[in-house]
């Protein structure tokens, strides 16, 4: 009877190699009957420690070893078992505490300070009045104001806090204006430019000049002039005959003035004219003495 080692126990050292993994004993027996066929008895024992294999089955057991790969920058572990792959991703924790935004927002607003608005007339007549307003979005800010870059102010304006009052207008007023607003250590400013409206002269004689001045004394002619551009002003003479020259001893301490040091009747009595002229325009006015 043959097993699964029956061709290598036919051969009794074979059965006892490795390649088997079997001990064989052949023991020879006489049967009492009248045979001469002897009787061949196999005895197989399996070894205890050792390993059955049985041909062609096969059977293998792989352990395969666990890889760890741990990405500390971006909190990646990935955990291999054998043939499964798993993936762990630990997002990075964000905490928002309100308390600390609000504050850093407030601190930015502190920083930022938006540019002021002037409001009001720009331009003016001559002698006229106006007002300039600064306006800030702001109510915890403080206002200062410069004239043509320098804090000297002209004197026919009025500083009121966030806003000027202009009296009477005249050119020494005509410039650039600025308002500086500031809170705490920030500052923000605005300009505008204040000019005085184009104006045909007109000349007038406010202080009556004496028409029968005394002989022999001093007679002051004084003429007004208004207009812009600031016209200029000439004076001229003609007599009682109707000729004109400039007669002696006349000066003029200013140019809307003509000063007679000794009146004498005979060579300063007649028209004296006032002529303002400008780019714009000429007029005159006369006084008869």
């Amino acid at each position: 009877m043959k097993n699964l080692c029956a061709d290598c126990c036919e051969n009794e050292a074979l059965c006892n190699s490795k390649l088997c993994g079997l001990n064989v004993t052949t023991t020879y027996q006489t049967d009492p009957l009248p045979s001469t066929t002897p009787v061949t008895t196999s005895s197989v024992t399996q070894s205890p420690e050792s390993t059955t294999i049985a041909q062609p089955n096969v059977t293998r057991t792989i352990t395969q070893p666990t890889v760890t790969t741990a990405i500390t920058q971006h909190m990646v572990t990935t955990t291999i078992p054998q043939s499964k792959v798993t993936t762990t991703i630990a997002q990075p924790k964000v905490t928002t505490t309100p308390s600390v935004t609000t504050a850093t927002t407030a601190t930015t607003s502190e920083l930022i300070l938006a540019p002021p608005l002037i409001n009001g007339t720009i331009s003016l007549n001559v002698h006229g009045n106006g007002r300039l307003d600064c306006v800030s979005g702001r109510n915890d800010v403080s206002f200062a104001w410069q004239f043509n870059g320098t804090s000297s102010i002209p004197q026919h304006v009025h500083v009121f806090r966030n806003h000027l009052l202009i009296v009477s207008m005249t050119e020494a007023e005509v410039g650039m204006y600025t308002c500086i607003i500031s809170h705490l250590e920030t500052t923000a400013q605005v300009s505008t430019w204040l000019s005085m409206n184009a104006e045909k002269p007109h000349v007038a004689f406010v202080v009556a000049s004496p028409s029968h001045p005394w002989t022999h004394h001093r007679v002051d002619i004084h003429c007004s002039v208004t207009g812009y551009p600031d016209p200029d002003i000439f004076w001229s003479f003609m007599d009682t005959m109707g000729l004109s020259y400039v007669p002696i001893n006349v000066s003029y301490p200013d140019r809307a003035t003509v000063r007679i040091d000794d009146f004498e009747p005979s060579l300063h009595s007649g028209k004296w004219s006032c002529i303002a002229r400008n780019i714009i325009g000429v007029d005159n006015d006369f006084v008869q003495i």
